[in-house]
């Protein structure tokens, strides 16, 4: 998708109805960036009119892929609208060449409202997890999406896919050479915008860089991963 006004019906029927503010970019800053080509916007459509979307944006100057937002209209889930676009967005972004690995953030089940107003977050792993995605065990946490915003703690960072030759000899790791480590330099914005007393983005890099490899989980089994905590009122 190209298109700034298609993209502004996206964002207000199922973008701003799927995220909380503080997890969602502005609808300015995502039409600069798609029409920048710094974001891939997929989009499926019907006689319905539009039914769900996915964006992804390369993690530059790693060789991982973020899928930064991925919804479904709240009255087609469970329709196989969002598996088919879901399948087909990860086979775009896997062609010769491409990422090391597929990337997406989730909130804890266990460290957000369960009341349903953004979608079931158990539903939402669920999801996930029946298409292959794995839970990374790194204290995770959504650094600001915009000046002056406020990160988001008790986030998962899961890998949707990962390249074979970047898993450790068991498959339970995925190891340095698989590039996670650079991945999470991409999404705090570099080394050199992390302070020394910065806890929570030390101990995330220091994780993405531990000897042996960053364990995958079940996405059932993320409760083991241990939760990002920041100095921010209310940071959970």
């Amino acid at each position: 998708m190209r298109d700034p006004d298609q993209l502004r019906t996206l964002y207000e029927s199922i973008l701003e109805p799927s995220f909380p503010p503080s997890e969602l970019e502005s609808l300015g800053s995502l039409t600069s960036r798609m029409l920048d080509g710094k974001v891939t916007i997929y989009a499926v459509e019907s006689e319905e009119g539009r039914l769900a979307v996915a964006v992804t944006e390369p993690l530059s100057p790693s060789s991982a892929v973020l899928l930064s937002y991925f919804a479904t209209r709240a009255d087609q889930r469970g329709r196989g609208v969002g598996s088919d676009l879901y399948r087909n967005v990860l086979s775009s972004v896997r062609e010769p060449g491409r990422p090391s690995m597929v990337l997406a953030e989730v909130e804890r089940p266990d460290r957000h409202p369960g009341d349903g107003e953004h979608g079931d977050l158990t539903a939402r792993l669920r999801f996930y997890g029946r298409h292959g995605a794995r839970v990374l065990d790194l204290p995770y946490f959504q650094p600001a999406i915009a000046d002056g915003g406020e990160r988001v703690y008790g986030m998962l960072l899961l890998a949707l896919w990962f390249h074979p030759a970047g898993l450790s000899a068991d498959g339970a790791r995925l190891t340095e050479a698989g590039g996670i480590g650079p991945a999470v330099d991409s999404i705090l914005g570099g080394e050199s915008t992390v302070a020394k007393d910065d806890a929570a983005a030390v101990a995330l890099r220091e994780s993405a860089r531990v000897g042996g490899g960053v364990r995958l989980l079940a996405v059932e089994d993320y409760a083991q991963v241990a939760v990002a905590r920041g100095p921010e009122a209310g940071a959970r």
